[in-house]
């Protein structure tokens, strides 16, 4: 008959589980108070950057060449999701920046929606794809327009300011 040791060495399985498991919601729970959020706006191409103002009138002559809106965020985040919506003709452009510097369009991709008026709601997520704790919501409104579409077809003006544009008829 064989004798039986009375100590028998522990199954550390559990306490190993129960280890990792106190780490992880630990450690998703100091993530998640460290939400960022966004600062302001800009138009910019990496080189070159316009701060963008709620309201603000922007000429694509005086705007970085091959420029997108970059969110300027500070803390955690995982990703922005971009809606921006022209006003003019009611379309809605919806999309998802995983990757710093958050962009749209994504990627650093140049602007592609030509003149108008813009309204962009930028909303912060703590992990990717939008996903988790919603941190910031940021919203502008802003013009671009091209100048070189507003030349008057009549007349002739003159005047001591650099440029001039008129949209009817002027008489001096």
């Amino acid at each position: 008959m064989k004798k039986q040791l009375r100590f028998r060495s522990p199954n550390l399985r559990p306490y190993l589980l129960f280890l990792f498991l106190s780490f992880l919601t630990t450690h998703l729970s100091i993530a998640q108070t460290d939400c960022g959020s966004i600062e302001s706006f800009e138009f910019s191409n990496d080189h070159e950057s316009v701060a963008i103002t709620n309201n603000g009138i922007y000429n694509l002559s005086e705007l970085p060449e091959s420029f997108y809106v970059k969110a300027l965020t500070h803390g955690h985040i995982g990703s922005v999701r971009y809606k921006v919506t022209n006003l003019v003709t009611n379309q809605v452009f919806e999309i998802f920046e995983n990757i710093v510097p958050y962009t749209f369009p994504s990627g650093n991709t140049p602007w592609n929606l030509g003149t108008g008026v813009f309204r962009i709601k930028a909303t912060v997520f703590i992990y990717n794809n939008g996903n988790g704790q919603q941190c910031d919501v940021d919203l502008v409104t802003f013009t671009i327009n091209d100048s070189e579409a507003c030349l008057a077809e009549a007349g002739t003006l003159t005047a001591t300011a650099t440029s001039v544009c008129s949209t009817g008829e002027v008489t001096i």
